[in-house]
């Protein structure tokens, strides 16, 4: 299975490929007025409006960020699940890598946020659940 690695805040999160349509840089989004914390905005990438999403926020993750003003990222990944789009913020993508199945350890609380984690490289990398992240963010696009 192949994986992009990339980070927010100092830790390790991974995705297959194949749902990666596209990364970026930073990217500039329009402020939706109402919108919850999680939803930076809306991006037009080439004519298609995605949310765009702070992922730990999202996930309710703890975020030291205080609001959206204070975000700095570098790049921009763009996913494709299931013939929907969203855009998330990462501070940095690290590499593709290929893993055995194998080596994923299932999360403890079973159908979670996170489909499992691995361990390379002395890091520990969590492995995002592409179906929570689209099923949460439904009615924002």
């Amino acid at each position: 299975m192949q994986l992009v690695i990339f980070s927010l805040q100092d830790k390790l999160y991974g995705m297959p490929s194949v749902a990666v349509e596209e990364i970026t840089g930073a990217v500039s989004w329009t402020a939706v007025p109402k919108a919850p914390l999680w939803l930076l905005g809306l991006i037009n990438l080439r004519g298609n409006v995605i949310s765009l999403l702070h992922y730990e926020r999202f996930m309710n993750i703890e975020d030291k960020t205080e609001n959206n003003e204070e975000l700095c990222y570098n790049n921009t990944i763009i996913i494709k699940h299931n013939g929907k789009q969203v855009a998330l913020a990462v501070d940095k993508v690290h590499e593709v890598i290929d893993i055995n199945e194998d080596d994923i350890q299932l999360p403890v609380e079973g159908e979670g946020i996170f489909r499992g984690v691995f361990s390379q490289k002395d890091a520990v990398i969590s492995l995002i659940r592409l179906s929570t992240l689209f099923s949460k963010n439904e009615g924002s696009n």
